[in-house]
């Protein structure tokens, strides 16, 4: 299993690893990829999510939104195609996207039981703290497995372990495009476990990511390349962190986030957000501002202000996004 400290240093040795060590090449639905079966990686500081390669530039807005668009219970293609117009097209309907979107399945609640959410939560501090059950189950039965649907699952299930009194996180995935999707996924399976984690009043124990198909698509190779040449001498950026996400529970200042999210999206400058964010905690705000900036950039107006606001970490990864739109 490869083990490293954060997503910074996760992802540049995915690359490496299928890189060097893929098993296989072919050419699943006609997309040529070369492939490494059963592909683990154990991130010890899962909250440490940046990742400062301008050869692959994160688009930190975008993996904000996706875990709100998460988290909000919904599959909505309105919200998410605004920060990623591409996932359009893997709608069947123009509405929803019911496979890629995991909202519902995690946060979706009967009226005779608990979402999974609550149940997880439920089961770790009323239940049994060292239980094996606490599973979030994504991946459907019902799912359509034919060719012509590209919005199934990638991931099968996410599992929540309390162990030497930190909240550890499994990800399971059927498939994982590692020069793509790794990036947000990983972004987001982190997000969700200081959540719970934090709900819990636990701090985050490690991340473990296990990828049943691993896989880099033959278009994205000599990118993939690219990060790997970069990764030396980079020892700055691989001790960088992120904010910690305030103790106590946060639902309260989700909701209020998606909120303001929904408020801004379409037309940004009507709006103070230092009126709108107020009695929020400075890192929620934070988070507002990444999507506020890409949303008045998009919006063609000019967002150093924003920038200059950002922590670091944040600014740094936004610039990124920056110079590749001058490219």
């Amino acid at each position: 299993m490869l083990q490293v400290e954060n997503l910074h240093q996760a992802y540049i040795g995915v690359q490496r690893e299928l890189l060097t060590g893929y098993q296989f090449i072919n050419s699943p639905r006609g997309n040529n990829e070369i492939e490494r079966l059963g592909l683990a990686v154990e991130i010890r500081n899962p909250t440490s999510r940046g990742v400062y390669i301008p050869a692959r530039k994160m688009n930190l807005a975008f993996s904000f939104a996706e875990v709100l668009w998460y988290l909000s219970g919904k599959n909505d293609l309105e919200f998410i195609v605004n920060y990623a117009p591409v996932m359009r097209r893997y709608s069947s309907d123009g509405e929803t996207l019911p496979g890629t979107g995991y909202g519902p399945k995690i946060f979706s609640q009967k009226s005779d039981q608990l979402s999974q959410w609550d149940a997880v939560y439920e089961l770790l501090q009323n239940v049994d703290r060292d239980s094996k059950r606490g599973v979030v189950q994504i991946f459907s039965k019902d799912e359509s497995l034919a060719n012509d649907n590209i919005d199934v699952s990638c991931t099968l299930s996410l599992q929540f372990l309390v162990r030497d009194s930190r909240l550890w996180c499994v990800s399971y995935m059927r498939a994982n495009d590692i020069y793509r999707g790794f990036l947000s996924d990983v972004f987001s399976f982190s997000f969700l476990q200081e959540v719970m984690a934090k709900r819990l009043g636990l701090l985050c124990g490690s991340l473990i990511h296990l990828v049943g198909s691993a896989h880099i698509y033959e278009d994205d190779i000599s990118n993939s390349k690219k990060i790997i040449e970069f990764s030396g001498g980079d020892s700055d950026r691989n001790n960088r962190v992120f904010p910690d996400m305030p103790n106590g529970n946060p639902v309260g200042s989700i909701k209020r986030v998606l909120e303001i999210e929904e408020e801004t999206r379409k037309k940004p400058e009507l709006y103070d957000l230092m009126d709108m964010t107020s009695g929020l905690d400075e890192y929620w705000v934070n988070i507002i501002l990444v999507l506020y900036e890409f949303n008045m950039r998009k919006s063609g107006y000019n967002t150093a202000s924003v920038l200059e606001v950002l922590p670091d970490c944040y600014a740094e990864i936004v610039g990124y996004s920056l110079s590749r739109e001058k490219v």
